[in-house]
């Protein structure tokens, strides 16, 4: 079922075509940003990813609330999560922790 909803996304989202899947991920820390020193939030993940997310961590939206929210009820419960992501979005500035950051977290299901 999971690997059908990716197909089918990644067929209507022409964006998510560079974008990568790891399963049984755990969301080990959760950075919270105001709004008037960043743009995105921050999570950091247990398992490696490429150079470029600078220690495992990728960026969400500020606007993305929903995203955000999942992110942190699944940190504080501990529960391992599937993910979507890319390495190659708009670069954003996390105020006191990366700069030019533009590994994005696309999805948590």
């Amino acid at each position: 079922m999971k690997r059908l909803v990716l197909c089918i996304i990644s067929i209507l989202v022409p964006s998510l075509s560079q974008a990568e899947v790891l399963y049984g991920v755990t969301i080990t820390k959760v950075y919270a940003q105001s709004r008037l020193d960043s743009d995105a939030y921050l999570v950091q993940i247990n398992q490696t990813l490429p150079a470029v997310c600078n220690s495992n961590r990728l960026y969400i939206n500020m606007d993305d609330k929903e995203l955000f929210s999942s992110a942190l009820a699944n940190y504080i419960a501990g529960k391992n999560v599937d993910i979507i992501y890319n390495t190659t979005s708009s670069p954003k500035n996390v105020a006191g922790h990366l700069s030019g950051l533009t590994c994005r977290l696309i999805s948590i299901f």
